[in-house]
């Protein structure tokens, strides 16, 4: 659907200092939303790197569980151990009272199964004994890691932390400056571009100000013009507008 735009009609010389100052303006916000949009990316790149820490803290974090389960289990077999030598002393010195010798060969066996429980924990002691030394070498390449991670991406922070500063010093002056370039829009009909201007930028449609290409296109939207709008535009004695975007062309 078209978008019907007035040609604001004036004279040349006054058309041609009002896009002039329109088209500084228009660099100087440039230069303000480059600002803008690379201060607001700071702090996601900040938590992207801050991220990575956490990927290797969360790997120490569970190299470390690892290793507590292995001790803990080497402990909980060396308790068992000692319950099992513990029953035996006990079965042991049941065996002068024993009368029968069903009673006897039963004592025995008991003895035999603590025995062999006693031999099945120690195996099993010796297998953790591997996996703890694996889960220890774990462990430190993790606690390693996590160190380089986190002073590198200290650094880094501490790097974007101050380019935000920079960043924000130079947007300080550029607003400042864009004070400076809104000081020759006075007069009614300067001032009149110039909210037309601002409305348009305000609607974040991105330059407001183009040029008119060869064939007489808008460099905006690359909508053909009808030829008297490209005739506007070189005679400069209006501001001319795109009929399908809204943008001024020049």
């Amino acid at each position: 659907m078209l978008i019907c735009h007035n040609v604001f009609k004036q004279d040349k010389e006054e058309i041609v200092s009002v896009i002039e100052n329109l088209v500084a303006l228009q660099d100087k916000d440039q230069i303000i939303r480059d600002l803008e949009r690379e201060i607001s990316d700071i702090p996601k790149r900040i938590e992207m790197e801050k991220s990575d820490v956490s990927r290797e803290l969360e790997s120490l974090v569970n190299a470390r569980a690892r290793l507590a389960d292995i001790k803990k289990a080497m402990d909980d077999a060396q308790l068992d151990i000692s319950a099992y030598r513990e029953e035996i002393l006990r079965l042991r010195k049941q065996q002068p009272d024993l009368r029968k010798q069903q009673e006897y060969s039963a004592n025995l066996s008991q003895i035999e199964q603590q025995e062999q429980l006693i031999k099945e924990a120690e195996e099993r002691i010796v297998m953790l004994r591997g996996d703890l030394a694996d889960a220890e070498v774990a462990e430190r390449e993790c606690k390693s890691k996590t160190d380089e991670a986190g002073a590198r991406v200290g650094g880094y922070v501490a790097e974007l932390e101050a380019r935000a500063e920079e960043l924000r010093r130079e947007l300080d002056a550029a607003m400042e400056e864009r004070k400076e370039l809104l000081a020759p829009f006075t007069d009614a009909v300067s001032k009149r571009y110039l909210s037309y201007y601002e409305r348009f930028r305000q609607r974040n449609s991105w330059p407001v100000l183009v040029r008119i290409s060869e064939r007489g296109a808008c460099d905006g939207c690359h909508m053909t013009l009808p030829m008297a709008k490209k005739q506007s535009v070189m005679r400069g004695r209006d501001v001319v507008t795109c009929d399908y975007c809204g943008r001024i062309v020049y």
